[in-house]
């Protein structure tokens, strides 16, 4: 379930972002060559709760997404990589929340190259085994 879950996720983000800043989405920055870059990683799945009968077992799902960018002329037009990996940011936020995720943080992180900006946004929801849903922490 959850492999199935993170390949629509990473899919629908690719369609998603498919017309901003020609970015890719990429389950490993391995995977790149080039920016912007939209990495998501899922976190470890912990098992949450159970009712008496065990009819209703939940689980956490976690996922990362790292947004990287650099100062990038698309379409004839210059943006600089923090104005491009806070646009996107948003994008994702406003992504997970429609799938009923919550975003538990999303902040600036530093990088090892400084031309390049980045950005860490975490967010986690209860799959309800019983209902197969999403809900929000």
């Amino acid at each position: 379930m959850f492999d199935k879950l993170y390949n629509k996720y990473l899919n629908g983000m690719r369609r998603h972002l498919s017309y901003k800043y020609g970015v890719q989405v990429v389950r490993d920055s391995d995977e790149a060559n080039t920016f912007p870059l939209v990495e998501i990683k899922p976190l470890t799945t912990a098992y949450v709760s159970s009712n008496l009968s065990y009819s209703e077992q939940k689980d956490r799902f976690s996922y990362q997404i790292d947004i990287y960018g650099k100062d990038k002329t698309y379409r004839g037009k210059k943006y600089y990589g923090d104005e491009i990996v806070l646009d996107l940011s948003l994008e994702v936020e406003k992504y997970f929340n429609a799938q009923g995720y919550r975003v538990v943080t999303n902040t600036w992180a530093t990088n090892i190259d400084t031309r390049v900006k980045r950005r860490v946004i975490r967010v986690e929801a209860i799959y309800s085994h019983a209902t197969n849903t999403l809900y929000k922490t």
